[in-house]
């Protein structure tokens, strides 16, 4: 991952594999593989905020290593990613990612979040301000294990474009009855020292 950003360190802190659809599935242990069910999220969202005290909230709820927490303090930079990559073709419920200088910041509707230790944290869901579709999305279709889709999740830079990626899954008229999607997402965050 640092070949592809230029950041001098990436850290992989969580992941989370999904083969179920139902929301009736979701946090139910799965009685054959022994793990946590969790669906696809169906509804347009960015993890993680802009907003300095809810991502602070953020930082301290995510178990890092005290030199990784030390970077947060020490680097010019760092950026939140998410890497998306299907475990099977996926033939239901895909990935979309939106092209962000199509969403205007307003657009962007905060959603504050109390994690059960009792810390604030913060993402954004998403809104159309106007009636005229200006978000533009984007999808791999029947998308491939050998194929990774890669999205920012936060980017201290703002001044990019793209700091922000929204993303969901959507449902493909048809489609309701066949496999559920089996993917893998993986969390990472990278410092530019």
């Amino acid at each position: 991952m640092t070949i592809r950003t230029g950041a001098t360190t990436a850290h992989v802190f969580h992941h989370a594999v999904r083969q179920h659809s139902h929301p009736s599935d979701n946090k139910i242990q799965d009685p054959k593989t022994g793990r946590w069910q969790s669906i696809p999220s169906g509804h347009p969202h960015v993890d993680y905020c802009g907003v300095p005290e809810l991502l602070e909230g953020t930082k301290r709820e995510i178990p890092f290593a005290p030199h990784i927490l030390q970077k947060f303090e020490t680097s010019s930079r760092f950026s939140f990613l998410g890497i998306w990559r299907p475990l099977k073709t996926v033939v239901r419920d895909p990935l979309a990612v939106a092209d962000a200088e199509t969403v205007p910041d307003g657009d962007y509707k905060l959603r504050e979040r109390l994690f059960r230790s009792g810390i604030r944290s913060g993402n954004y869901v998403m809104s159309h301000g106007s009636e005229e579709e200006q978000h533009k999305w984007y999808y791999m279709h029947e998308m491939q294990p050998n194929e990774v889709v890669v999205f920012k999740g936060y980017d201290t830079n703002q001044d990019l474009p793209g700091w922000r990626c929204p993303h969901t899954a959507f449902v493909i008229p048809g489609t309701e009855e066949l496999p559920a999607r089996e993917s893998v997402e993986a969390r990472i965050v990278c410092f530019w020292e």
